[in-house]
């Protein structure tokens, strides 16, 4: 199913505006498995997307299996020009080595941090945490690579 949601996201981006991009999380399983990087690169030929308008999305769960091998996919996907974010960074097995293991374009924080920063200082400061070490890792401060657009959630977080 994992290779149809590719193709699939990858088709129907492709018929987008040039602006728009698409993102598609990928499971520890799909990681696990080998071919990942010939499933997204077809989808990419097959559907002309350009690289650059498809991020991939993964959890830390992610980096816990066979991290050496993981980081070197990561890394050849972002050779092609495609994005890389952390969901759901806080949830599961959280560590802030996981942010420095590799310049992740996006890092998107578990709303259960984000919900109550303005109620809840230990949430606040997390939160503050997650984007420093993010920015030291060449982030903007708001979770994603110096470059990148603004969207409207990043906006309000972004003001921390």
């Amino acid at each position: 199913m994992g290779e149809w949601v590719i193709r699939e996201a990858c088709a129907t981006a492709a018929k987008w505006p040039g602006d728009l991009s698409v993102a598609v999380n990928i499971s520890a399983a799909q990681f696990r498995g080998c071919g990942l990087m010939q499933v997204i690169v077809g989808a990419l030929a097959t559907s002309g997307l350009h690289p650059s308008r498809l991020e991939i999305e993964i959890t830390e769960t992610v980096l816990l299996q066979n991290r050496r091998r993981t980081l070197a996919v990561l890394r050849q996907l972002r050779e092609l020009g495609i994005r890389i974010a952390m969901d759901d960074f806080g949830t599961g097995y959280s560590s802030l080595t996981y942010l420095q293991c590799f310049p992740f374009d996006k890092i998107k924080i578990d709303r259960s941090f984000v919900k109550d920063i303005t109620e809840n200082a230990g949430s606040l400061n997390i939160v503050r945490a997650v984007a420093a070490a993010g920015e030291g890792n060449g982030h903007d401060g708001h979770g994603r690579r110096r470059g990148n657009a603004r969207t409207a959630r990043e906006d309000h977080v972004g003001g921390l």
